[in-house]
């Protein structure tokens, strides 16, 4: 339709069939434009609660006033009122947060008031247009006289706009990095969409705009200006604060008024006047905006005043400043109440630091903790497909060294790929089917791996060169375990080596377990190599500046040879005194069938720290050991016959035949069959313990939904078996039946023959010994120890009652400094002006394990053991939360490390 005769009589000409497009539109742009929002915007009103205050009623109240006493002065058409009053009751817009930045002021208050404006618009929006068009009679009679159906209007608007917000805040709290990425399509799809729908407007309705454009554009200006003039008097009557006061000039002055033109498009039928405002309101306060923000950047040059950040500081001030917190330096002393203040991803105060920053973490009653590293990971296959780096991103883990106990994936020839996959699927636990699908294998050589995974991860990762591979390569085929490697094989492997280390690579392990075997049943490549081949390859570590070596072994335990320890350990100390005064780690664990060869080790070791090697010791913080359950890797039934019957079929099917009283009578009348041997990952350590399965019940737990991994026998699951007068087996049965299936066993094989942590704290206290032995990344199907650090900050520095605890200073640098020194990463492990700003602030308090869950989310569908936390409230790498409120925020500053040379 044409307009009519006069502005009161102006429609905008609509086709059939827009009002379902207009609706879409209006959704689509609340959506964009919450995928902007984040949930931590709402910790102003906690923080500023008066500025909040006072920001939110100039705008939900003070602007629909003035609107209100400008109609009163100026008696414009009642369209036009309407428009007026609409563009005063729409939220501000993500335009004013840019305008606040660029005229200096405190943009982190411009986003919360958009935020929480936007939020209370969603719900709210048409029951304010009803209330102040409904105190101007003209414009109540106007609603009246075009039949707007308020119930409707209420009912379809709030719903158009609230479900669209929320549906993009959840999606930028829970998926930020998705979020970021739709973010960067979906606002410039909407901003589009909206620019389209005002040109085919305008096309449509050029006699509109030749009418009444003269007499339009005075009052959006007027109105405009008084909407600027309204924020700043109140900002400066109220907040006494000059960012602030810019703040809420521009969010009470920018309006979102292409919102409001999609309502009078779609709800008040096009009414010509007042959609000729919101059009113009469109195009005028970006105008106004800038020449508003041109006038103030041009004062503040006058006046001598220095450009602004986010928070109205000084631009060169910091990025982030950390308010408050005890900190806990990494060095081992007390703590001590501080700010920490980051610039360009560097510590670069640490003190009362009274600037400004981009950014403020209230770190109040909190404490301040270098960011963790962890020595011994196996993510190697995972960092190529997962830029997560889960479960230690969880735990407060900012630096992860891959490529333990000897495996991995580089390098490699491409006929050998699947024999590194099986390789790493039998030592390590880790789903042949998912590192067949998620690897990437664009590599050969190991710098080429170096190469292929230093793209942008959550943390920073290191690697080392690992035997297994390297012999693999090297030998081919005759890279058996009982296979001697030549003098032109161990030329080549330290070739490789060096070439490896001169890459950026933090070392070299190899592994020599009897436990340790492929998915086939195999002993690994290196498990037998020559004291030749390892000292020939250590010795590439003399033409270096850097470089660890790290080593498992368990001295050939499962052979019962009485001469193999000390013969495995000779072949160590000439391995460590080959690399020229390197490092040396080797893993220490109390083992059940031979409980005192922990202490022999330490002796040894005590003894080779002697000769001059630098011999380092891994202990863990907790028993080492599996997860059993139906979900798991590894439970008791797996080698019965009955259960083998069902094994295939999915969990709740298994549960379902399980519960069938005569089929748990029928399966525990059997035997379990051989499990180890020939084509199975399995070793026969297994066997040996479904033997003994009444005695090994004493070492067996359930967890609880507040794990305790320091239990005492008398709540093991064979007490639990005798008090409802069962063996053991059968309360086996019973508990894996729990949670439909989903109830988990924890056996503690390692650390806990005693049945208390008594050898685990003189371990730790060793002054050889080094924190390590987590396997984050490996054994998915049985274990999740890559919690460590938050085992050892909440139960070791604070709940243990059971005998002595660590003091915190010591569990933070144990965590800290004391893997930075021994590994060298001279920039990182303390909290000091110069290291990078790998940061952890934690609620000790507060802090706390959740039970560990399975989740199906590795390629191909694979399972693994994950376990949350509670109380990071950040944690930093390269001065970029990652972690905040103990949520992955999608960022991805981690990237590798190479030492010896620039990152």
């Amino acid at each position: 339709m044409a307009a009519g005769t006069g502005i009161n009589d102006a429609v905008v000409a609509m086709e059939s069939g827009t009002q379902l497009g207009l609706t879409i539109a209006l959704a689509f742009m609340m959506f964009s434009v919450a995928l902007g929002l984040r949930t931590s915007d709402f910790g102003f009103l906690k923080t500023h609660p008066r500025s909040m205050a006072v920001g939110l009623l100039a705008q939900i109240v003070g602007l629909p006033l003035v609107t209100l006493a400008l109609i009163l002065l100026l008696n414009p058409a009642p369209g036009i009122a309407l428009g007026m009053l609409v563009v005063a009751c729409c939220p501000g817009g993500n335009v004013s947060n840019l305008y606040t930045r660029l005229s200096g002021g405190n943009t982190a208050y411009s986003v919360a008031l958009t935020t929480c404006s936007s939020l209370f618009s969603a719900a709210a929006l048409p029951l304010a247009i009803l209330f102040w068009t409904g105190l101007y009679g003209p414009t109540r009679d106007l609603v009246k006289t075009i039949d707007v159906d308020r119930a409707a209007f209420i009912a379809q608007t709030s719903t158009t706009l609230l479900l669209p917000l929320l549906a993009g805040i959840a999606v930028a709290h829970f998926m930020p990095a998705l979020a970021r990425r739709l973010l960067k399509i979906c606002l410039p799809l909407a901003v589009l969409l909206l620019l389209a729908l005002v040109v085919v407007g305008i096309t449509r309705n050029m006699d509109l705009l030749a009418d009444f454009g003269a007499t339009i554009l005075p009052i959006v200006i007027l109105h405009n200006a008084a909407a600027f003039l309204t924020g700043s008097l109140t900002g400066r009557l109220f907040l006494n604060n000059r960012a602030k006061a810019r703040a809420l000039t521009f969010e009470v002055g920018i309006q979102n008024s292409g919102l409001g033109l999609l309502i009078i498009l779609s709800q008040f039928k096009g009414l010509g006047s007042a959609a000729l405002i919101l059009a113009t309101w469109s195009v005028w306060h970006l105008i106004g905006g800038f020449v508003l923000t041109g006038f103030l950047r041009i004062k503040d040059a006058q006046d001598g005043a220095p450009p602004t950040n986010r928070y109205g500081g000084n631009l060169m001030a910091y990025d982030l400043i950390i308010k408050g917190g005890s900190i806990y330096d990494g060095n081992g002393g007390d703590a001590f109440t501080a700010d920490v203040a980051i610039k360009d991803g560097i510590i670069a105060a640490v003190g009362d630091i009274s600037d400004s920053a981009a950014r403020m973490i209230d770190a109040t009653s909190h404490i301040v903790t270098p960011g963790f590293l962890d020595l011994h990971t196996h993510y190697d296959g995972q960092v190529s497909w997962d830029a997560d780096m889960q479960p230690s991103v969880n735990h407060g883990v900012t630096t992860a060294v891959m490529g333990s106990c000897g495996v991995g994936f580089a390098p490699v020839h491409e006929n050998d790929r699947d024999r590194l996959v099986r390789l790493m699927e039998g030592v390590e636990d880790i789903p042949g089917t998912a590192l067949a699908e998620g690897l990437t294998w664009n590599w050969e050589s190991f710098p080429d791996y170096m190469n292929a995974i230093d793209f942008p991860h959550a943390i920073d990762f290191a690697t080392q060169v690992v035997h297994d591979p390297l012999r693999v390569y090297v030998m081919g085929d005759r890279a058996l375990y009982n296979e001697k490697a030549t003098p032109d094989d161990i030329a080549k492997m330290r070739d490789l080596t060096r070439a490896a280390l001169q890459a950026g690579a933090v070392g070299f392990s190899t592994g020599r377990s009897d436990v340790h075997r492929t998915a086939d049943g195999d002993w690994t490549p290196a498990s037998e190599a020559t004291r030749e081949e390892l000292a020939g390859i250590a010795e590439a570590f003399r033409d270096v500046d850097h470089g660890v070596l790290q080593a498992v072994n368990d001295f050939d335990l499962e052979r019962g040879d009485e001469t193999a320890f000390d013969r495995e350990f000779d072949l160590l100390e000439a391995f460590a005194g080959a690399a020229g005064g390197k490092p040396f780690s080797l893993s220490l664990m109390q083992r059940d069938f031979a409980p005192n060869q922990w202490k022999k080790i330490m002796a040894r070791a005590e003894a080779a720290r002697d000769k001059g090697i630098n011999m380092r010791l891994q202990v863990a913080p907790r028993g080492i050991g599996v997860i059993l359950g139906l979900q798991c890797t590894f439970h008791p039934f797996i080698g019965f016959p009955s259960y083998k019957k069902i094994s295939h079929l999915p969990l709740s099917e298994r549960v379902a035949i399980m519960r069938d009283p005569d089929f748990k009578a029928r399966l525990l009348t059997e035997t379990s069959e051989k499990m180890a041997g020939d084509g199975t990952a399995i070793p026969p350590i297994a066997d040996l313990l479904l033997a003994q399965i009444d005695f090994i019940s004493c070492k067996m737990f359930k967890l609880g939904e507040n794990p305790d991994y320091e239990q005492p026998v008398s709540q093991s699951v064979y007490k639990m078996a005798e008090a409802e007068g069962q063996k053991p087996l059968g309360k086996i049965y019973d508990i894996l039946l729990e949670k439909d299936g989903e109830e988990f066993i924890y056996f503690p094989i390692y650390n806990y023959t005693n049945l208390n942590y008594d050898a685990v704290h003189t371990m730790m206290s060793h002054p050889q010994s080094i924190m390590g032995l987590s396997d984050g990344g490996a054994h998915v199907g049985t274990v999740c120890d890559a919690s460590f650090p938050t085992y050892l900050l909440s139960y070791w520095a604070r709940d243990r009652k059971a005998g002595a605890q660590i003091p915190l200073a010591r569990a933070v640098k144990m965590l800290t400094s004391d893997i930075a020194d021994y590994v060298g990463f001279h920039d990182r492990g303390r909290i000091a002006v110069g290291q990078k700003a790998n940061i952890n602030v934690i609620d000790h308090k507060n802090l706390r394990l959740y039970a560990p869950h399975m989740v199906k989310d590795l390629p191909a569908g694979g399972q693994r053991l994950l376990q949350a936390a509670k109380g990071y409230v950040a944690t930093i790498v390269g001065g970029v939360p990652v972690v905040e409120n103990d949520q992955l925020t999608g960022a991805l500053p981690g990237r590798l490390v190479r030492l010896g040379q620039a990152a």
